[in-house]
Parts: C-alpha cells; structure tokens; sequence
C-alpha cells in the first residue's frame, strides 16, 4: 500500500510538471487508472485528496481541458474519477468540494458531447449520476449551476439510442435535476422529456429502463409543454409500456404515478387514458397487489383525478369501485398507523375515500359501492381513526353521497351501528366545524327515509349533539341542524 500510494503522489506530480505535454498526460493519466485499479482505497487516502495546487482531480481536470479532444485522456482520467467519488463517503469534503464538483460535471459534459466512444461515455454518465445522487445536496446544487450538463445528456441520449446503460443512467440524472425548478424547465426545453418518452417506446420490455424513464418523468410532466406531451402520443406510450410489464411492481406504481401528473395537466389526457383502457390496467395492478398500500394509493390518486370529469366517472366506477373496496379492506386494521414504517396510511384511507366520494354522485357508481360494502367498510375506518379529523370529514361525505340518490329519490337504509359511528365523530370532534357540517349534512339525508328517521328517534345522543354543534359554532347549517332536529323527540322527552 505504502508504495502504490508514493507511486500515485509521484504520478500526480509528473502529470502535474508536464500538463501541456499530451503525451505525458495520457500516460500518466493511464498509469493512474492502473494503480487506483490495483488498490481502489488508496485514490480517497488523506494525502490524495489533501487540498493543495498538485491533487489529484484538479490535475485531471486541467488537463481535459487543454486537451478535450484526446480520448485517451478523457477516458482515463473518467475512470480515476470514477474510482474517487465511488469509494468515497456521502461528505463533499476538501478536493470534493463544491468547486471540484463544478469543475468535474464541465470537464464530463464537454467530454460526453464530443464522445464517439460508448463505454468511456457510460463511464462519464455513472459518474455525473453518483454525483447528482448520492454526494448530498450540496453536490447537487454544483451540478445545477452547470448549464452545459442537460445539452450533454440529451446529446448522448440521441447518439446511443440502443444502449441500456447510457439511457438508464440518463434518466437517473435528468430525474435528480429536474427536482429544481428551473433545471426542469431547461430539460423540457431541450427535449428531455421527449427523449425519455422515446426511450420508454423503445425499451418498454426492460424493466429497469422503463422504472428509471418513470421516475424522471414524475419530475418533469408538471414542467412539459402540453402540446409536446400530446405530439409525442405521451398517454398511448404509457399505456403500452405499463401492460408489457404487468407484474414489475415499481413500473406499476411509479407508471401510474406518471399518469396521475398526466391526467392533473388537462382533461384531454383523461379522455385519452380512459378510451385506451387505462383504468382497467391500474384496477388490475391494484388488484395483483393488493398486499402493496403504496400500489393502492397511487391507484386511488389518480382514479380520482380522472373521475373529476363528470361524463367519465361511470366508466371508471365499472372497473376501479371493486379494487378500491378491496384494496381499503385489506389495510384496515388497527396496525395501520400513520407511524407505520411503511408510510402514512390514514392518508391513503384519505385519498381512496376521497376517490370514492368523488365516483358515487352517479346512480350507478352509488349502486355498486352499495353492493360491495362500502358503507360499512367507512364506518370501520371511522372507529379505527377517528381521532383523525381530515379522515372523518372526507368519511363523512363519502357516507353522505353514497346514502343519498338525488337524481332517484333513493335513501339508503341504514343501521343503529353506521349512526353510532356518526355520533361518536361528532363527540370527539365537537370543535371541530368542517366535520360537524360533513356529520349534520348525512344526517339530514337519511331524514328523507321514514326507517331511518325511526333509528335516529331511538338514539339518545343524535339530538344533544346536534344542539352542540349549533351552540358552539353559532349557526343553523344552512338550516341542516334545524331539519333534523324537526324528526326528532324533544330533548326534554
């Protein structure tokens, strides 16, 4: 070890000593790739990178770029680098500071755009992508700041279409970008995401391609321009690449995600994804893995995005009502808590029951979350996380739609449990306003049905309630309260 690392310093020397000599330099930068080879530890030990005029990546760097045509050079040295920033910890520390990392994404940019060479340009990208993604924020914010990095990637996206590697380390950096504002503009601007659509048409069989291509464009749809979204036929390459690959469970997921920023840019790509038959393909993932709440609350979100649209919510409803229920019966139980280690679940019971309430102001719809339990199904969830007032709000109103059919006069039926379920969130929300208005709207429904006016007359704490609410928030409800009040007994009886 000790003479491999003299014989690195004195390297470095040399190189440094005869930097406008090309030959020296692609010999030297060759011997450095062979000795950091040998022992790959010895490149991040203290006296490598100890800051000073002769250190290591500063070398190399300066001498790209007196010669940026010398692939050899570039090759070498991308190796070296490589081998630096892999083996180092998650810290940019001295010569891995933030001007080192500057000067390192310029020397690989101009490199990637004049490359004819595949694998010293696969090289270059794995580096910018330990950079982008693993050297913590500050590394991040030194590679925004280069306005060459985006030009240099696209460019290499278009000169290698067939290579895996180059095209799956590209979208990992483009989807790190484009977390920055302004990063993702540029990316749009010069056709990123373009490139990555195209990538996902061409390699929809590669699982690991079309995930990171996924997690690229979750970052950047928001930031595309609608027509080249609709130009690049965006929601048929989804569709297509999400049914080749059907038991992939993060193409599922992060897929759909996709989709639920598609559909949030304009309601054509709703009408679009549901005439291909996209809800069908996110029911069935929601169903094959149902163990998954992650799989079923990407699901939920962007069923509810699509089924904002009125004319569409039938059509959803006839695949998406039954994996909604199933997916909300197979994670509610007392286990999961927003403290789960798996997520916050009470705000996926949030999402997927505003899902519902948004599906069941049809007939139909109201129907069919009828037939398969949705009623009950709510007022579990009311029991298990009632002190979660957002939940109980949007249970409520679910509750509220599903119960009352305005366009048939219908009223459901209801049970003396679903109404101790509504009292016993008016309880422990008193102070609450937005549940109490959600708790005396449902109540007022079920007063258009004589059977469920008899229940309500039997429950003894329906009517204090009531008159809490009224006191406490100083209101009628829009005259809800009184309306319910007026079927039943007197407080004094």
């Amino acid at each position: 070890s000790d003479t491999l690392y003299r014989s690195i310093m004195e390297v470095v020397k040399a190189m440094e000593l005869c930097i406008d000599d090309i030959s020296a330099v692609e010999q030297a930068s060759g011997a450095l790739w062979a000795l950091c080879s040998a022992k790959p530890s010895l490149v991040v030990s203290h006296g490598t990178i100890d800051p000073g005029k002769n250190h290591t990546i500063s070398v190399l760097t300066e001498a790209m770029k007196i010669f940026p045509s010398s692939i050899e050079l570039h090759r070498n040295a991308i190796h070296v680098m490589h081998s630096f920033f892999i083996q180092s910890d998650n810290m940019i520390k001295d010569e891995r500071s933030i001007a080192c990392i500057e000067n390192v994404s310029s020397a690989l940019s101009n490199f990637i755009k004049r490359s004819e060479d595949e694998e010293a340009t696969g090289t270059a990208l794995q580096l910018l992508a330990v950079l982008a993604d693993e050297r913590g924020y500050d590394a991040k914010i030194a590679l925004s700041k280069n306005d060459e990095i985006i030009a240099a990637i696209v460019s290499c996206m278009f000169s290698y279409p067939s290579s895996l590697l180059i095209q799956g380390t590209a979208c990992d950096i483009i989807r790190t970008l484009a977390v920055d504002n302004l990063k993702r503009s540029q990316i749009c601007q010069q056709g990123g995401t373009s490139r990555i659509i195209d990538v996902l048409r061409r390699m929809k069989t590669d699982s690991n391609v079309v995930y990171k291509g996924f997690m690229a464009l979750e970052n950047l749809v928001s930031g595309a321009d609608v027509e080249v979204l609709i130009a690049d036929d965006t929601p048929r390459v989804l569709f297509d690449v999400i049914e080749a690959l059907p038991h992939s469970i993060n193409v599922q997921i992060h897929g759909v995600e996709v989709l639920f920023h598609l559909t949030s840019r304009q309601d054509y790509f709703k009408n679009e994804l549901v005439r291909l038959g996209a809800v069908r393909l996110i029911s069935e993932a929601m169903t094959r893995f149902l163990p998954s709440y992650e799989m079923q609350h990407k699901g939920c979100i962007v069923i509810w995005s699509i089924s904002t649209k009125k004319e569409l919510k039938d059509e959803v409803g006839r695949y998406a009502i039954a994996p909604i229920i199933d997916g909300l019966s197979a994670h509610c139980t007392p286990d999961d808590l927003s403290s789960s280690p798996q997520g916050d679940k009470q705000k996926y019971f949030e999402d997927a029951i505003g899902a519902i309430t948004c599906l069941c102001t049809t007939t139909t719809n109201k129907r069919s979350f009828e037939e398969n339990g949705a009623v009950d199904l709510i007022c579990s969830i009311i029991w298990l996380h009632g002190d979660n007032a957002g939940l109980c709000k949007v249970a409520l109103s679910a509750l509220s739609n599903i119960c009352a059919d305005r366009d048939t006069s219908h009223i459901l039926r209801i049970s003396s449990d679903i109404l101790d379920a509504v009292a016993q969130t008016m309880r422990i929300h008193e102070h609450t306003k937005e549940v109490q208005s959600c708790a005396i709207i449902l109540l007022r429904n079920l007063t258009f049905s004589p059977t469920n006016c008899l229940i309500l007359q039997q429950n003894k704490l329906v009517s204090p309630l009531v008159h809490n609410a009224m006191v406490n928030f100083n209101t009628s409800f829009e005259g809800r309260a009184e309306d319910v009040l007026r079927v039943m007994p007197t407080l004094n009886q």
